[in-house]
Protein backbone atom coordinates (compact mmCIF):
# COMPACT_ATOMS: atom_id res chain seq x y z
CA UNK A 1 0.00 0.00 0.00
CA UNK A 2 1.41 3.54 -1.10
CA UNK A 3 2.36 5.86 1.83
CA UNK A 4 -0.25 8.35 0.39
CA UNK A 5 -3.20 5.71 0.47
CA UNK A 6 -2.12 4.90 4.29
CA UNK A 7 -2.46 8.58 4.98
CA UNK A 8 -6.40 8.31 4.04
CA UNK A 9 -6.81 5.50 6.38
CA UNK A 10 -9.16 5.65 8.81
CA UNK A 11 -6.79 6.06 12.53
CA UNK A 12 -7.88 3.59 15.63
CA UNK A 13 -6.07 4.83 18.84
CA UNK A 14 -6.02 1.91 21.53
CA UNK A 15 -4.40 3.23 24.60
CA UNK A 16 -2.21 0.11 26.71
CA UNK A 17 -2.83 0.92 30.07
CA UNK A 18 -2.18 -0.49 33.73
CA UNK A 19 0.47 -0.01 36.67
CA UNK A 20 4.06 -0.77 36.27
CA UNK A 21 5.42 -3.90 35.83
CA UNK A 22 2.01 -5.06 34.61
CA UNK A 23 3.35 -6.18 30.62
CA UNK A 24 1.92 -3.40 28.93
CA UNK A 25 5.57 -2.66 27.13
CA UNK A 26 6.31 -6.19 26.68
CA UNK A 27 2.95 -6.68 24.78
CA UNK A 28 3.53 -4.30 22.76
CA UNK A 29 7.36 -5.30 21.63
CA UNK A 30 6.05 -8.67 20.90
CA UNK A 31 2.77 -7.37 18.94
CA UNK A 32 4.81 -5.40 16.80
CA UNK A 33 7.68 -7.70 16.38
CA UNK A 34 10.83 -5.95 18.39
CA UNK A 35 13.59 -7.25 20.28
CA UNK A 36 12.76 -7.80 24.06
CA UNK A 37 15.64 -8.18 25.96
CA UNK A 38 13.20 -9.17 29.24
CA UNK A 39 14.81 -7.01 31.37
CA UNK A 40 12.70 -4.38 33.46
CA UNK A 41 12.75 -1.20 31.91
CA UNK A 42 10.24 1.49 33.22
CA UNK A 43 8.42 4.00 30.86
CA UNK A 44 8.43 7.74 31.42
CA UNK A 45 6.87 8.89 29.00
CA UNK A 46 3.76 8.20 25.99
CA UNK A 47 4.30 6.15 23.06
CA UNK A 48 2.96 5.77 20.05
CA UNK A 49 3.21 2.48 17.63
CA UNK A 50 1.12 2.05 14.35
CA UNK A 51 0.30 -0.54 11.70
CA UNK A 52 -1.61 -1.05 9.02
CA UNK A 53 -4.80 -3.97 9.58
CA UNK A 54 -7.62 -5.25 8.07
CA UNK A 55 -10.86 -6.39 10.06
CA UNK A 56 -12.64 -9.90 8.77
CA UNK A 57 -15.76 -11.23 9.11
CA UNK A 58 -16.55 -14.80 8.86
CA UNK A 59 -19.61 -15.32 7.13
CA UNK A 60 -20.71 -18.76 5.69
CA UNK A 61 -16.94 -20.11 6.94
CA UNK A 62 -15.50 -17.03 4.32
CA UNK A 63 -13.50 -14.48 5.94
CA UNK A 64 -15.02 -11.26 3.98
CA UNK A 65 -12.65 -7.95 4.73
CA UNK A 66 -14.51 -5.05 6.40
CA UNK A 67 -12.37 -2.57 7.41
CA UNK A 68 -9.00 -1.88 6.44
CA UNK A 69 -7.95 1.06 9.14
CA UNK A 70 -4.34 2.15 10.73
CA UNK A 71 -4.20 0.83 14.42
CA UNK A 72 -2.64 3.01 16.42
CA UNK A 73 -1.34 1.46 20.52
CA UNK A 74 -0.34 4.26 23.06
CA UNK A 75 2.19 2.80 25.25
CA UNK A 76 1.39 4.80 28.34
CA UNK A 77 3.65 5.21 31.41
CA UNK A 78 2.36 2.94 34.60
CA UNK A 79 3.85 4.76 37.53
CA UNK A 80 2.02 7.08 39.65
CA UNK A 81 3.74 9.97 38.57
CA UNK A 82 3.11 9.79 35.04
CA UNK A 83 -0.62 10.82 35.68
CA UNK A 84 -1.15 13.84 33.25
CA UNK A 85 1.10 11.99 30.80
CA UNK A 86 -1.44 8.94 30.63
CA UNK A 87 -4.63 11.44 30.52
CA UNK A 88 -3.04 12.93 27.90
CA UNK A 89 -2.06 9.70 25.91
CA UNK A 90 -5.39 8.08 26.44
CA UNK A 91 -7.44 11.67 25.49
CA UNK A 92 -8.10 10.47 21.67
CA UNK A 93 -8.35 6.71 22.09
CA UNK A 94 -11.54 4.80 21.32
CA UNK A 95 -10.42 1.68 22.84
CA UNK A 96 -8.24 0.45 26.48
CA UNK A 97 -6.09 -2.79 27.17
CA UNK A 98 -6.08 -2.66 31.10
CA UNK A 99 -2.76 -5.00 32.23
CA UNK A 100 -2.32 -6.29 35.47
CA UNK A 101 0.25 -9.08 37.00
CA UNK A 102 -1.91 -11.77 36.97
CA UNK A 103 0.74 -13.16 39.97
CA UNK A 104 0.59 -10.07 42.27
CA UNK A 105 -2.52 -9.23 44.63
CA UNK A 106 -1.23 -5.64 44.80
CA UNK A 107 -1.01 -5.16 40.90
CA UNK A 108 -4.94 -5.56 40.52
CA UNK A 109 -5.42 -3.37 43.31
CA UNK A 110 -2.94 -0.72 41.59
CA UNK A 111 -5.28 -1.08 38.23
CA UNK A 112 -8.68 -0.77 40.03
CA UNK A 113 -7.24 2.42 41.55
CA UNK A 114 -6.18 3.77 38.18
CA UNK A 115 -9.39 2.59 36.94
CA UNK A 116 -11.69 4.85 39.64
CA UNK A 117 -9.57 7.84 39.54
CA UNK A 118 -8.75 8.21 35.78
CA UNK A 119 -11.10 6.27 33.51
CA UNK A 120 -13.46 6.68 35.22
CA UNK A 121 -13.61 9.56 37.51
CA UNK A 122 -11.41 10.93 34.79
CA UNK A 123 -15.16 10.79 32.32
CA UNK A 124 -12.57 8.98 30.04
CA UNK A 125 -14.95 6.15 29.86
CA UNK A 126 -17.85 7.86 28.15
CA UNK A 127 -15.13 8.06 24.52
CA UNK A 128 -14.42 4.57 24.89
CA UNK A 129 -16.41 1.65 22.89
CA UNK A 130 -13.79 -1.13 23.61
CA UNK A 131 -12.20 -2.29 26.77
CA UNK A 132 -10.45 -5.42 27.78
CA UNK A 133 -8.64 -6.48 30.97
CA UNK A 134 -5.82 -8.82 30.74
CA UNK A 135 -3.90 -10.32 33.25
CA UNK A 136 0.11 -11.17 32.52
CA UNK A 137 2.60 -13.75 33.26
CA UNK A 138 0.25 -16.74 32.74
CA UNK A 139 3.23 -19.03 31.95
CA UNK A 140 4.60 -18.44 35.78
CA UNK A 141 1.81 -19.39 37.25
CA UNK A 142 -1.70 -17.80 38.64
CA UNK A 143 -1.77 -16.09 41.66
CA UNK A 144 -6.04 -16.80 42.90
CA UNK A 145 -6.08 -13.46 44.54
CA UNK A 146 -5.05 -11.61 41.81
CA UNK A 147 -7.46 -13.13 39.68
CA UNK A 148 -10.22 -12.61 41.70
CA UNK A 149 -9.47 -8.74 42.23
CA UNK A 150 -8.50 -8.54 38.31
CA UNK A 151 -12.29 -10.12 37.59
CA UNK A 152 -13.67 -7.17 40.03
CA UNK A 153 -11.90 -4.49 38.11
CA UNK A 154 -13.50 -5.96 34.83
CA UNK A 155 -16.84 -6.35 36.94
CA UNK A 156 -16.81 -2.62 37.78
CA UNK A 157 -15.84 -1.33 33.94
CA UNK A 158 -19.01 -3.90 32.99
CA UNK A 159 -20.88 -1.37 35.24
CA UNK A 160 -20.00 1.25 33.47
CA UNK A 161 -19.94 0.41 29.64
CA UNK A 162 -23.00 -2.05 29.90
CA UNK A 163 -25.11 1.46 29.71
CA UNK A 164 -23.06 2.57 27.07
CA UNK A 165 -22.55 -0.53 24.25
CA UNK A 166 -24.19 -3.14 26.34
CA UNK A 167 -21.33 -5.93 26.64
CA UNK A 168 -19.44 -7.69 29.25
CA UNK A 169 -15.91 -6.64 30.01
CA UNK A 170 -13.56 -9.07 28.66
CA UNK A 171 -11.27 -10.61 31.26
CA UNK A 172 -8.33 -12.24 29.87
CA UNK A 173 -5.11 -14.06 30.93
CA UNK A 174 -2.24 -14.30 29.29
CA UNK A 175 1.58 -14.97 28.77
CA UNK A 176 2.38 -11.57 26.75
CA UNK A 177 5.73 -13.26 25.45
CA UNK A 178 3.43 -15.45 23.10
CA UNK A 179 2.80 -13.97 19.92
CA UNK A 180 -0.24 -15.67 19.09
CA UNK A 181 -2.14 -14.67 22.54
CA UNK A 182 -1.32 -11.08 22.18
CA UNK A 183 -2.58 -11.00 18.70
CA UNK A 184 -6.05 -12.38 19.90
CA UNK A 185 -6.03 -9.67 22.64
CA UNK A 186 -5.64 -7.29 19.73
CA UNK A 187 -8.34 -9.41 17.66
CA UNK A 188 -10.87 -9.26 20.71
CA UNK A 189 -10.34 -5.67 20.90
CA UNK A 190 -10.46 -5.10 17.38
CA UNK A 191 -14.11 -6.75 17.27
CA UNK A 192 -14.97 -5.06 20.44
CA UNK A 193 -14.50 -1.64 18.18
CA UNK A 194 -15.62 -3.30 14.91
CA UNK A 195 -18.94 -4.75 15.79
CA UNK A 196 -19.52 -4.10 19.40
CA UNK A 197 -20.23 -7.41 20.49
CA UNK A 198 -17.37 -9.75 22.01
CA UNK A 199 -16.29 -12.44 20.02
CA UNK A 200 -16.67 -15.00 22.06
CA UNK A 201 -14.69 -17.85 20.84
CA UNK A 202 -11.87 -15.70 21.30
CA UNK A 203 -12.54 -14.94 24.56
CA UNK A 204 -13.13 -18.23 25.62
CA UNK A 205 -9.45 -19.43 24.26
CA UNK A 206 -7.99 -16.95 26.87
CA UNK A 207 -11.12 -16.39 29.49
CA UNK A 208 -9.76 -15.57 32.84
CA UNK A 209 -13.28 -17.31 34.36
CA UNK A 210 -11.77 -21.16 33.25
CA UNK A 211 -8.81 -20.53 35.37
CA UNK A 212 -10.47 -18.79 38.22
CA UNK A 213 -13.40 -22.07 38.07
CA UNK A 214 -10.37 -24.19 38.19
CA UNK A 215 -8.79 -22.40 41.31
CA UNK A 216 -12.30 -22.78 43.41
CA UNK A 217 -14.67 -25.08 41.99
CA UNK A 218 -12.70 -28.70 42.77
CA UNK A 219 -12.66 -27.41 46.72
CA UNK A 220 -15.87 -25.60 46.72
CA UNK A 221 -18.17 -28.03 48.45
CA UNK A 222 -16.11 -31.00 50.34
CA UNK A 223 -18.43 -29.82 53.25
CA UNK A 224 -21.06 -32.90 53.88
CA UNK A 225 -21.86 -36.67 52.80
CA UNK A 226 -23.52 -36.88 49.32
CA UNK A 227 -26.85 -35.40 49.54
CA UNK A 228 -29.58 -37.70 50.46
CA UNK A 229 -32.85 -38.52 48.91
CA UNK A 230 -35.76 -37.22 50.94
CA UNK A 231 -38.91 -38.83 50.32
CA UNK A 232 -42.34 -36.65 48.77
CA UNK A 233 -44.86 -35.98 51.61
CA UNK A 234 -47.87 -34.35 51.59
CA UNK A 235 -49.36 -31.24 52.02
CA UNK A 236 -50.36 -32.11 55.55
CA UNK A 237 -47.32 -33.93 56.25
CA UNK A 238 -45.88 -31.30 54.47
CA UNK A 239 -47.35 -28.61 57.47
CA UNK A 240 -46.30 -30.82 60.36
CA UNK A 241 -43.13 -31.49 58.98
CA UNK A 242 -42.52 -27.28 59.29
CA UNK A 243 -44.26 -27.08 62.55
CA UNK A 244 -42.12 -29.52 64.51
CA UNK A 245 -39.06 -30.36 62.29
CA UNK A 246 -36.46 -29.09 64.76
CA UNK A 247 -32.23 -29.75 64.98
CA UNK A 248 -30.24 -28.73 67.79
CA UNK A 249 -27.58 -26.39 66.98
CA UNK A 250 -25.15 -25.14 68.83
CA UNK A 251 -22.22 -23.96 67.40
CA UNK A 252 -18.51 -23.33 69.39
CA UNK A 253 -19.24 -19.46 68.88
CA UNK A 254 -22.49 -19.99 70.57
CA UNK A 255 -21.47 -22.67 73.22
CA UNK A 256 -18.54 -19.79 74.27
CA UNK A 257 -21.66 -17.70 74.83
CA UNK A 258 -24.38 -19.28 76.16
CA UNK A 259 -22.07 -22.31 78.18
CA UNK A 260 -21.31 -25.69 78.04
CA UNK A 261 -24.33 -27.41 77.76
CA UNK A 262 -26.03 -24.52 75.68
CA UNK A 263 -27.97 -24.49 72.29
CA UNK A 264 -30.35 -22.63 70.36
CA UNK A 265 -32.97 -24.26 68.49
CA UNK A 266 -32.65 -23.69 64.43
CA UNK A 267 -34.11 -25.82 61.49
CA UNK A 268 -30.99 -25.11 59.38
CA UNK A 269 -27.11 -25.44 60.10
CA UNK A 270 -24.69 -23.07 58.14
CA UNK A 271 -22.11 -24.68 56.01
CA UNK A 272 -18.69 -24.08 57.66
CA UNK A 273 -16.18 -24.33 55.24
CA UNK A 274 -15.60 -20.63 54.36
CA UNK A 275 -14.50 -22.17 51.13
CA UNK A 276 -18.17 -22.35 50.14
CA UNK A 277 -19.00 -18.66 51.37
CA UNK A 278 -16.53 -17.79 49.26
CA UNK A 279 -17.41 -19.08 46.16
CA UNK A 280 -21.01 -17.54 46.15
CA UNK A 281 -19.84 -14.61 46.87
CA UNK A 282 -17.07 -14.71 43.34
CA UNK A 283 -19.59 -16.06 41.23
CA UNK A 284 -22.14 -12.95 42.31
CA UNK A 285 -18.81 -10.78 41.57
CA UNK A 286 -18.54 -12.10 38.27
CA UNK A 287 -22.19 -12.33 37.10
CA UNK A 288 -23.67 -8.96 37.82
CA UNK A 289 -27.24 -10.56 36.79
CA UNK A 290 -27.40 -12.48 39.37
CA UNK A 291 -29.62 -11.47 43.31
CA UNK A 292 -29.47 -14.11 44.87
CA UNK A 293 -27.59 -17.72 45.51
CA UNK A 294 -28.42 -20.78 48.10
CA UNK A 295 -26.15 -23.79 48.75
CA UNK A 296 -28.00 -26.80 50.04
CA UNK A 297 -26.57 -30.11 51.27
CA UNK A 298 -27.54 -32.76 53.48
CA UNK A 299 -25.78 -35.50 55.70
CA UNK A 300 -27.16 -38.81 55.85
CA UNK A 301 -28.25 -38.08 59.07
CA UNK A 302 -30.73 -35.81 57.71
CA UNK A 303 -28.91 -32.32 58.87
CA UNK A 304 -29.70 -29.34 56.23
CA UNK A 305 -26.84 -27.13 55.44
CA UNK A 306 -26.89 -24.02 53.73
CA UNK A 307 -24.64 -21.05 52.48
CA UNK A 308 -26.14 -18.02 50.87
CA UNK A 309 -25.38 -15.02 49.45
CA UNK A 310 -25.97 -11.37 49.81
CA UNK A 311 -25.86 -11.82 53.52
CA UNK A 312 -23.71 -12.31 56.62
CA UNK A 313 -22.90 -16.48 57.58
CA UNK A 314 -25.12 -16.08 60.70
CA UNK A 315 -28.29 -18.47 62.12
CA UNK A 316 -30.25 -15.44 62.55
CA UNK A 317 -29.74 -14.81 58.49
CA UNK A 318 -30.53 -18.03 57.38
CA UNK A 319 -33.51 -17.72 54.52
CA UNK A 320 -35.49 -20.35 55.65
CA UNK A 321 -38.63 -19.60 53.41
CA UNK A 322 -36.34 -19.61 50.40
CA UNK A 323 -34.44 -23.01 51.63
CA UNK A 324 -37.78 -24.78 52.34
CA UNK A 325 -39.02 -23.93 49.27
CA UNK A 326 -36.11 -24.76 47.25
CA UNK A 327 -36.18 -28.21 49.19
CA UNK A 328 -39.85 -29.00 48.20
CA UNK A 329 -38.97 -28.20 44.74
CA UNK A 330 -36.47 -30.81 44.37
CA UNK A 331 -38.36 -33.53 46.19
CA UNK A 332 -41.23 -32.84 43.44
CA UNK A 333 -38.55 -32.60 40.61
CA UNK A 334 -37.16 -36.43 41.78
CA UNK A 335 -40.96 -37.43 41.70
CA UNK A 336 -41.21 -36.14 38.12
CA UNK A 337 -37.91 -38.03 37.00
CA UNK A 338 -39.08 -40.84 38.56
CA UNK A 339 -42.74 -40.91 37.57
CA UNK A 340 -41.74 -39.81 33.74
CA UNK A 341 -38.29 -42.19 33.69
CA UNK A 342 -35.91 -39.45 33.03
CA UNK A 343 -33.03 -40.81 34.63
CA UNK A 344 -30.89 -38.23 37.58
CA UNK A 345 -31.82 -34.87 37.65
CA UNK A 346 -28.98 -32.33 36.32
CA UNK A 347 -30.54 -28.85 36.42
CA UNK A 348 -34.07 -26.86 36.02
CA UNK A 349 -33.95 -23.27 34.68
CA UNK A 350 -37.39 -21.51 35.60
CA UNK A 351 -38.34 -18.36 33.94
CA UNK A 352 -40.16 -15.78 34.94
CA UNK A 353 -41.63 -12.89 33.24
CA UNK A 354 -39.02 -10.71 35.59
CA UNK A 355 -36.47 -12.93 36.90
CA UNK A 356 -35.37 -16.28 36.40
CA UNK A 357 -34.09 -19.54 38.52
CA UNK A 358 -31.79 -21.89 37.56
CA UNK A 359 -31.96 -24.84 39.95
CA UNK A 360 -28.59 -27.32 39.58
CA UNK A 361 -27.20 -30.51 41.02
CA UNK A 362 -23.16 -30.17 42.27
CA UNK A 363 -21.34 -32.94 41.24
CA UNK A 364 -20.71 -35.95 43.23
CA UNK A 365 -23.88 -35.55 44.93
CA UNK A 366 -22.24 -32.45 46.84
CA UNK A 367 -25.85 -30.96 47.23
CA UNK A 368 -27.63 -28.26 45.25
CA UNK A 369 -27.29 -25.16 44.23
CA UNK A 370 -30.17 -22.45 43.25
CA UNK A 371 -29.47 -19.35 41.66
CA UNK A 372 -32.15 -16.22 41.30
CA UNK A 373 -31.09 -13.86 38.54
CA UNK A 374 -32.87 -10.19 37.93
CA UNK A 375 -33.12 -10.99 34.53
CA UNK A 376 -32.71 -14.08 31.93
CA UNK A 377 -29.28 -15.46 33.10
CA UNK A 378 -26.63 -15.04 30.44
CA UNK A 379 -25.53 -18.16 28.45
CA UNK A 380 -22.06 -17.78 30.51
CA UNK A 381 -23.68 -18.24 33.89
CA UNK A 382 -25.82 -21.33 32.55
CA UNK A 383 -22.60 -22.62 31.07
CA UNK A 384 -20.77 -22.15 34.36
CA UNK A 385 -23.30 -23.98 36.47
CA UNK A 386 -24.06 -26.73 34.38
CA UNK A 387 -21.42 -27.69 33.10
Amino acid sequence: MSGSSEERLPVIRVGLYGPAKSGKTTFRKVFFGQEDSREYIPSEKVEVFETVRTFFQVKEGRKIPVETYKLALIDTPGREEFTNERLVGLSKCVGIILFYDANDPVSPQLLGKMVEEEVIGGGLIQNIVALVVVGTRKDLGINKEAVIVGQEVADRLTREIRNLWNYEVPHLLINAYNADEVTRVIEITESLLMTFRPPQKLIESLSASNILQAAIAPEAAPFVQPLIEIPVIGEEEREKEQKTETVEVATPREKSAMGAEGATKAKYKLIPSSKAWDLLRNMASKYPEIEKILLIAATPGGDIYTAFYPGEPTLENIPENLVSLIVALGKSLRNVLVEEDMGDLKYAILHGTNKSIIYTKLKEGRGIMVVKTRKKPSEELIKFLVE
